[in-house]
């Protein structure tokens, strides 16, 4: 319950200040981490002193951070999110309740359940947005023979490889991770392909590749590529512009193809050059979104999908 409160109230604050001033303070990040670790290293002391103390436990909550630290650093620089979005997910990764840790990478569900709302938020937004359209009309383009072939053979390579070393997630957030590396490694990796085709031909010596179950599970992860895709790119290649009057630039926006943000000098430049308008880059408050993802993750225990499987299949 504790965490649960601490969480609220922190991520009340942080999405105000966030969604308000675009910053997220270190100061409500350290916070929330020591508080994190106070809670949780009372329950370790609680259960080692009464005698019920779990190892498992504690080796899932240390593999849990090391894998949350390295990922929110990940995403931060395939600029997925900035470096405050990292370090807010990292924080809310400390502040899980124990119990989570009964699965080896619980952190991985509040992802999943942060990018949900996202997906919902983005699709609002693309029906009166002509350059989002835009960015989809580019999605199309590529989806054509060779892009799906080549993100064929990486679907079922990489799942194998991930299948044999994340065997501890379920099945969708496996699915969701596998779409999300690919993506990813698309993205940085030009010849990535070549590793696929060794997976694809190592998996073919352990399973049957032509089976019906192995049609279903690739579709399904194709789908799910497809889908986060064409969320994360527009995202990344700052497809979300609108065109804003000089005298209502603000500090701490971000021009189309510039690299950092708007300060005071630069709007008095831009002032100089007796432009009317430019492109701003719309930034995704998403503090508000982990806030969101990690009350689902808590709420529901398991992912958004699995929930919505379990509950209207079960």
């Amino acid at each position: 319950m504790i965490n649960l409160i601490i969480i609220s109230i922190l991520g009340i604050i942080i999405s105000y200040q966030d969604f308000k001033n675009g910053k997220i303070r270190n100061k409500w990040i350290i916070l929330g981490i020591i508080a994190g670790l106070i809670i949780n290293y009372s329950y370790f002391l609680y259960d080692f002193l009464n005698h019920v103390f779990n190892i498992t436990i504690l080796y899932s909550f240390l593999l849990n951070s090391l894998i949350t630290i390295f990922l929110g650093y990940l995403l931060w620089h395939f600029k997925f999110w900035s470096a405050g979005d990292g370090k807010l997910f990292i924080m809310f990764s400390f502040l899980l309740p124990l119990e989570f840790y009964k699965s080896f990478f619980p952190s991985f569900t509040i992802i999943f359940n942060s990018i949900v709302p996202i997906g919902i938020v983005l699709f609002l937004m693309s029906l009166n947005k002509n350059n989002f359209i835009n960015s989809k009309k580019d999605l199309i383009k590529e989806f054509n023979l060779l892009n799906i072939i080549e993100s064929l053979i990486l679907i079922v390579g990489f799942y194998w490889g991930i299948s044999q070393t994340l065997f501890f997630i379920n099945e969708v957030l496996k699915y969701f991770f596998v779409a999300l590396l690919v993506i990813f490694l698309k993205h940085k990796f030009n010849k990535i392909i070549y590793a696929g085709i060794v997976l694809v031909i190592i998996r073919t010596f352990f399973e049957n590749i032509l089976s019906f179950d192995f049609i279903i599970q690739t579709i399904i992860i194709f789908v799910i590529f497809h889908a986060t895709r064409s969320i994360i790119i527009p995202l990344t290649n700052n497809q979300y512009v609108k065109k804003t009057k000089i005298e209502k630039l603000k500090p701490g926006m971000y021009l189309e193809k510039w690299s950092s943000s708007l300060n005071t000098e630069d709007i008095k430049e831009l002032n100089k050059k007796n432009l009317k308008e430019v492109n701003v880059v719309e930034t995704m408050p998403f503090a508000i979104y982990l806030f969101i993802g990690t009350l689902l993750t808590i709420i529901l225990q398991t992912d958004l999908l699995s929930f919505l499987i379990k509950f209207f299949f079960s």
